[in-house]
């Protein structure tokens, strides 16, 4: 009995051609797959044993191109969620801000400024910088919300301001900036941060030829930097 060409063995050469044939048809079938289908097939078609060295060739580039571009849009992917995550936290932290009395919340480019003036929140005594008890609970109410471990991380800018009587503008405002800072890291704030300026009479907020106008520039600014 004669045997059938399909019962006969295939010579090295007839199986090379079939897996060449398959290796091709892999990638054949991968450009035309959907995106979560398409690595397993290029990563089948690596695995055939194919002596062609342009067919290999081809196969590595196709991987590596869609390995790039699954890690790229993961990354992408990542991105706007942590992006998504960290707006939504700011808009969180505001609103908190906005709940706590006494203060003015502002929403600015550089971050969250929270403006503690003086008739309302900071009662420093004329030319001092010591925090009265309703000052350090004031701070104390921030710090509780800078503390939590959502905003853990973010920097914090504590700038004083004076009005323009007087001539110990510079050193007064730095003063009571660093004693808000002293103030928040009391409760509990890291100190690493943290940073304290003195911007003196430079930013005036109100009209300094008018008690309420004086009032309201001696203050201390809290900002809660972006990023």
């Amino acid at each position: 009995m004669v045997e059938t060409s399909l019962q006969q063995p295939l010579g090295p050469v007839c199986r090379q051609s079939l897996l060449d044939r398959k290796a091709r048809a892999l990638l054949a079938l991968a450009r035309e797959a959907e995106d979560d289908r398409r690595l397993a097939l290029l990563e089948q078609a690596q695995g055939v044993q194919v002596e062609d060295a342009d067919l290999k060739q081809l196969v590595v580039i196709r991987l590596q191109a869609e390995k790039e571009r699954l890690a790229s849009e993961q990354k992408e992917k990542t991105n706007k969620e942590s992006i998504a995550r960290m707006r939504d936290e700011h808009e969180k932290l505001l609103d908190e801000l906005k709940a706590l009395k006494g203060l003015r919340v502002e929403e600015t480019s550089a971050g969250i400024k929270v403006i503690l003036p003086e008739k309302d929140a900071l009662r420093f005594a004329p030319n001092k910088a010591d925090l009265d008890a309703s000052g350090r609970a004031t701070i104390g109410r921030i710090a509780d919300l800078l503390k939590q471990s959502r905003h853990s991380d973010k920097r914090v800018l504590v700038i004083g301001h004076t009005d323009s009587t007087g001539n110990n503008h510079e050193p007064l405002s730095e003063a009571r900036a660093h004693r808000v800072l002293q103030a928040l890291v009391q409760h509990g704030v890291r100190r690493d941060r943290l940073e304290a300026q003195g911007a003196g009479a430079t930013q005036p907020v109100g009209d300094n030829a008018t008690a309420e106008g004086r009032s309201q520039n001696r203050r201390v600014e809290i900002i809660i930097l972006k990023g």
